[in-house]
């Protein structure tokens, strides 16, 4: 039985594609041999980051719409705390390559203050903190 257009929601074959491609990368960058990890190496986590902060946005707004009522923050420090666990736990097994997922989980949480704002002042934002870095840099 095919499900009706009003329950069921579109995929985004796009995003779909990216994330493959990021989850292959993460696997060549960790696993394969060194000629090919020079060829994925920090693409794959950019890659990696841009893919969830769409998905990220993409379940907000569809959260937004439903009318949630904060289960969403909820969803999403549950699993920020078990994207921190899981790269501890990576990190313990002392493995030959770094482990970022506690770095991805701190992520998750500066979104959940962030994903309220609207495009413009994250812009005024983000160039504010870019201009203190800079004169960070300069004296330091």
């Amino acid at each position: 039985m095919k499900p009706s257009n009003q329950t069921h929601e579109r995929r985004l074959a796009a995003l779909d594609a990216a994330r493959g491609l990021a989850v292959a990368g993460m696997f060549i960058q960790h696993f394969a041999l060194n000629q090919y990890n020079s060829f994925v190496s920090g693409n794959t986590m950019i890659l990696f980051i841009l893919c969830s902060g769409i998905s990220y946005t993409l379940s907000f707004e569809r959260a937004r719409r439903a009318g949630d009522n904060g289960h969403f923050p909820v969803k999403m420090l549950a699993r920020a705390v078990f994207i921190d666990l899981t790269g501890y736990i990576l990190i313990l097994l002392n493995g030959p390559f770094a482990c970022v997922l506690p770095a991805y989980a701190m992520l998750f949480l500066l979104a959940l203050s962030l994903v309220r704002y609207t495009a413009y002042t994250l812009v005024c934002i983000s160039g504010l903190l870019f201009l203190v870095s800079l004169c960070s840099c300069w004296w330091a």
